[in-house]
């Protein structure tokens, strides 16, 4: 028990370390990055005034490459200067079917581009201490993972309830679900099973919950689908809060 908590204290303090470092080239990378994506869109355009980049020019083609792979090493650098300031959360007693109006915006579009069935039950009132940004980022992460690790024509489900001393919300796919020796590691930096996700909205997730001195519980069964049960404290309306929640709450 005492080698298993000093590996993990390690753990965490190596993954500290490295993302501090990733932070610190992070910041150093931004700003030539931002130069090159800026100085990619006016030679376009550029040529596109002077009528030498027809609509089916080959430098088109090589363009529309720059701006995707700058922008997938945008998200890359984002992630991890949010990563790095997950300590930095400012808590306050929200409703939580206020941050979830938000998040299911976006996600009710990813579900009808992946011609999903997306179900919703949420119990209005539930009131959480919580970084409004920081957690609707941390459910669009998990809730984006159930979208696309579920096949067109299956189904996502999203539930809310009050329980004694925690607020409960399920994810639930119908989607190919995880083999138990991956179960552990899903939560790990740049895990993933698709060859473009970037790995870290998982990560993320997770840390920002726990931010939240919340928890997260994953059940899934290969073939059949996955389940995360995220476990955030109540507070009442005045702004008390409740202990940190079980997981049989």
């Amino acid at each position: 028990m005492a080698k298993d908590a000093d590996r993990r204290g390690a753990r965490r303090r190596g993954l500290a370390s490295l993302l501090n470092l990733a932070s610190g080239v992070a910041h150093e990378i931004k700003n030539p990055l931002n130069a090159i994506s800026v100085a990619s869109q006016l030679v376009q355009r550029l040529l596109e005034k002077r009528g030498a980049l027809p609509p089916e020019d080959e430098l088109r083609k090589h363009f529309a490459v720059i701006h995707l792979e700058v922008g997938r090493i945008r998200k890359v650098i984002d992630n991890f200067v949010q990563f790095s300031r997950i300590e930095d959360l400012s808590l306050e007693p929200v409703p939580l079917d206020d941050i979830v109006a938000g998040v299911l915006i976006p996600v009710r579009e990813m579900a009808e581009r992946a011609r999903l069935e997306l179900d919703v039950d949420v119990e209005a009132g539930a009131m959480v201490a919580a970084d409004c940004g920081r957690l609707h980022e941390a459910l669009i992460h998990v809730l984006e993972n159930a979208v696309q690790s579920t096949d067109a024509g299956g189904r996502v489900s999203l539930t809310v309830r009050t329980l004694n001393r925690s607020v409960r919300i399920v994810v639930r796919d119908s989607g190919r679900g995880i083999p138990i020796a991956d179960i552990d590691q899903i939560f790990e930096p740049y895990y993933s099973t698709r060859v473009d996700r970037l790995g870290l909205g998982l990560t993320l997730a997770r840390s920002i919950i726990r931010g939240h001195r919340g928890r997260v519980r994953v059940r899934s069964q290969v073939g059949v689908g996955t389940e995360f049960t995220i476990f955030l404290p109540r507070v009442a309306a005045g702004g008390e809060g409740a202990p940190p929640p079980s997981d049989t709450d």
